[in-house]
């Protein structure tokens, strides 16, 4: 939140939308009075200071400071791990409330920290890369930025309340994919802009431009169909028949947390930039390097937040890296291939 806190009104109304829906778990789900208590008093608190600090015809007359988004960061967090910690079996399976009641805070950092990682920055560094700083650059003035990440962090709190009162994992599982993908659409049209694929002079963005890429979205849903059955495979491969009940549990808790990690890791090493148009060796140290992480990663989320392994089959996890290099590679270069033969056709 510290990080956030980089345009007017911006951190308070991300931290009241956060406040308000862990307000609604305490009194629903969790029906806890003092985590209820003190998500009123945090959203009340933010909303008495956003009139001074949000003007819509006038500059701030005042700014919260790096004291005043600390203390909201550590609120938050202080809910979050309250709201998760005892609910499920799976702490995986806990951790969705949070995650998408905080999702636009954690991709802004999580975009910011991987392209200066990429660029060879300081992560500490200042600068203008933030979500909000390349939304403006895209044509939205700082006021419609603001209710714009307000409104996606608003619909990602309602989709997470939704799951908890539906309590059907099929459904849940299919939804955060979903959601999943559509980050990772957001974040792509976020570095397109600083790659000059922003529309110069533009007054607005449609919303269709922010989140529907064809290719891209094409690229992530493939991806995702690509992991599911190489870690499918995998598993089938290294198990009796369908394997024991636990075995089928760390399936369930895996698979999704190894999708994700391979799309977030594939965005910062340029996988859903086109790069695959020009492939070399370059591309292909990539798609390696990014599919070894990523799983390194979805491992050991799996090894922190579950019980142990068991008699699930940890060599499970290094099959499903090497068929996923096999899969993945083959279709960005079919990919490739494709639009080499498109453009000869156009030429």
């Amino acid at each position: 939140f510290n990080l956030l806190d980089n345009m007017d009104g911006l951190a308070g109304t991300l931290a009241t939308i956060a406040a308000v829906f862990f307000a609604i778990d305490a009194l629903t789900i969790h029906e806890v009075r003092l985590l209820l208590v003190l998500a009123l008093a945090l959203a009340l608190s933010v909303l008495g200071f956003l009139p001074f600090n949000l003007r819509p015809t006038k500059p701030a007359a005042t700014f919260m400071g790096d004291s005043g988004s600390q203390v909201l960061g550590l609120v938050l967090a202080s809910l979050a791990l309250e709201t998760s910690w005892k609910v499920a079996e799976s702490t995986v399976a806990t951790l969705i409330l949070p995650l998408l009641v905080l999702a636009v805070p954690l991709l802004d950092t999580a975009l910011v920290t991987a392209v200066r990682i990429v660029e060879g920055r300081p992560v500490t560094q200042g600068g203008r890369d933030h979500t909000s700083h390349r939304l403006v650059r895209g044509g939205l003035t700082e006021k419609r930025t603001v209710v714009l990440l307000g409104a996606i962090a608003a619909g990602l709190g309602g989709t997470s309340l939704a799951y908890s009162v539906l309590d059907n994992w099929h459904v849940t599982l299919v939804g955060v994919l979903v959601t999943f993908a559509l980050l990772v659409q957001f974040a792509g049209f976020l570095t397109d802009i600083d790659q000059g694929h922003a529309e110069p002079g533009a007054r607005d963005i449609p919303l269709r431009r922010i989140l529907l890429s064809p290719r891209r979205l094409a690229e992530v849903l493939i991806d995702f169909a690509l992991g599911t059955a190489s870690f499918g495979i995998a598993y089938l491969l290294l198990t009796t028949g369908s394997g024991t009940n636990y075995q089928k549990h760390i399936f369930l808790v895996s698979l999704p947390v190894v999708l994700a990690a391979r799309a977030a890791t594939f965005l910062p090493f340029g996988l859903y930039s086109g790069v695959w148009r020009f492939a070399g060796a370059r591309e292909a140290g990539a798609i390696l390097v990014s599919v070894l992480l990523s799983e390194l990663i979805g491992y050991g989320i799996v090894a922190l937040t579950t019980a142990g392994f068991g008699d699930f089959p940890q060599s499970v996890y290094v099959l499903d890296a090497l068929l996923a290099l096999v899969l993945v590679g083959a279709s960005r270069f079919g990919e490739r291939m494709l639009f080499r033969g498109l453009s000869t056709l156009k030429d």
